[in-house]
């Protein structure tokens, strides 16, 4: 239970749908997975017959083991299993919330490496309390924003403790970090984005840093590439699941594209 739907609602119900599809009907087409979602929502087949799922593909293997823990636990006590219930909603929220935890810590480990414990203190607990992260922790733990906090972060912390050193196999792993980020929530992309930047600028000789950055791109494709997959088989091409219009470049809304409460890009 919780407001407005519950806590199993809106794109997080339809990202949870992932997971008993996978699992019981074998299939990501929403109106196997979710029909009871798709005349609301005025969703219509592709030209594959299939209806998409909007919502990205990326968190499912990270909240795979959670789900899977519910269904065990079911298991042992003797419930009837559905993969639908309540319980799943709570086991996979659980989840989110330890991603959400997680991240709050890298967090702190961060601010302190560079500022102390009590700036680190202060930092972490006000982006806590300021920012909708609580929310999408405890009381909308189905949506992606938790999980794509933990490995954001998770990159900028690592990109800050390797950025003296960034040999081969970091750059891979930062590469690999900002792919399955942006799988989970593709608006992860200009955090990436700038690890590359700041690798093109600082990594050595000019040869070096083209090596490093062709490095880091090509593992982040690497890592971004399931969702690329879904992406081609529920439109028939690989492209991000918005109408015509949605970017408007003629106003692009600067301010309340990076800083909006409701969905800027950098709360």
């Amino acid at each position: 239970p919780g407001i407005f739907e519950g806590k199993a609602s809106g794109d997080g119900l339809l990202g949870f749908s992932y997971l008993p599809g996978i699992v019981f009907d074998h299939s990501i087409d929403l109106a196997v997975t979710a029909p009871q979602r798709v005349g609301p929502l005025m969703l219509t087949p592709e030209a594959n017959g299939q209806v998409a799922n909007p919502v990205p593909f990326g968190v499912v293997p990270l909240w795979l083991p959670f789900y899977a823990l519910g269904l065990g636990y079911q298991r042992v006590a003797g419930l009837a299993i559905t993969g639908r219930a309540p319980i799943d909603y709570w086991f996979t929220g659980l989840g989110s919330f330890a991603y959400g935890i997680g991240g709050a810590f890298i967090l702190w480990t961060l601010l302190a490496r560079r500022l102390g414990a009590a700036a680190a203190r202060f930092g972490t607990v006000s982006v806590l309390a300021a920012t909708p992260l609580a929310w999408y922790v405890v009381t909308q733990p189905l949506a992606q924003h938790a999980t794509a906090f933990f490995l954001v972060t998770l990159l900028v912390e690592r990109w800050d403790a390797w950025r003296d050193e960034p040999d081969a196999a970091r750059v891979a792993l930062l590469g690999a970090l900002g792919g399955i980020a942006m799988s989970v929530r593709i608006q992860s992309a200009p955090w990436v984005a700038l690890v590359g930047l700041d690798l093109l600028v600082t990594a050595g000789s000019l040869r070096q840093r083209v090596i490093t950055c062709v490095c880091l791109g090509g593992v982040a494709l690497l890592a971004v590439s399931p969702q690329l997959y879904v992406w081609s088989l529920q439109f028939g091409s690989i492209r991000v699941p918005q109408d015509p219009g949605h970017m408007r470049w003629w106003n692009p809304a600067l301010v309340e594209s990076l800083f909006s409460m409701r969905a800027g890009l950098l709360p």
